[in-house]
């Protein structure tokens, strides 16, 4: 994790999905930064582990998980809505 993402965004790390709490950068140059995480998986939901950046390797920040667009848009129209419900019963 080279570049740090800001706390929301969504990483890959160690097997599963994680959500990135906090950030805090390094002291110094010689240091790295440390990163608390919270796990999305259903197989470890709400775990929380903390990172050394640096000393992670194979990790993939999720560039867009959608959730920067949640909210944003309108609602559909309640005619749309209905037909979503009678087929889902």
């Amino acid at each position: 994790m080279s570049d740090l993402p800001p706390p929301g965004r969504t990483v890959f790390v160690r097997r599963h999905r994680w959500l990135i709490e906090c950030v805090e950068p390094p002291a110094s140059r010689d240091e790295s930064s440390f990163v608390s995480l919270a796990c999305l998986d259903d197989d470890a939901q709400g775990q929380r582990i903390n990172l050394l950046c640096a000393k992670e390797f194979d990790t993939e920040v999720e560039q867009d998980a959608g959730w920067e667009r949640t909210g944003r848009q309108e609602i559909d129209e309640a005619r749309m809505f209905a037909t979503l419900l009678r087929s889902v019963r």
